[in-house]
């Protein structure tokens, strides 16, 4: 939930700039870290990391329009916003 009223704050602000390396970069360092608070003495199951990758990943298709997600996982690699399982290994 915190997630999504980072994004939408963000998101909102930045649509009228038309920049979604702006709103990526946000994403990064303002809404991620809500995600990973504390993932590492929570033990999360993998349907939880993975209800928490979808987020992350809806918000990337609200800022690219995308709806592919080859394409989605492909512009995560890029920005280096990697999976929430690959940040707790």
């Amino acid at each position: 939930m915190k997630f999504y009223q980072c994004f939408n704050a963000i998101y909102h602000k930045a649509f009228n700039a038309n920049s979604e390396l702006v709103c990526v970069e946000l994403i990064k360092s303002v809404c991620h870290p809500v995600i990973l608070y504390s993932l590492e003495v929570l033990f999360p199951s993998k349907t939880a990391l993975n209800v928490l990758n979808n987020v992350v990943d809806r918000a990337f298709y609200r800022i690219f329009r995308s709806t592919d997600n080859s394409d989605i996982k492909f512009i995560r690699r890029i920005f280096d916003l990697l999976d929430v399982n690959a940040r707790l290994v």
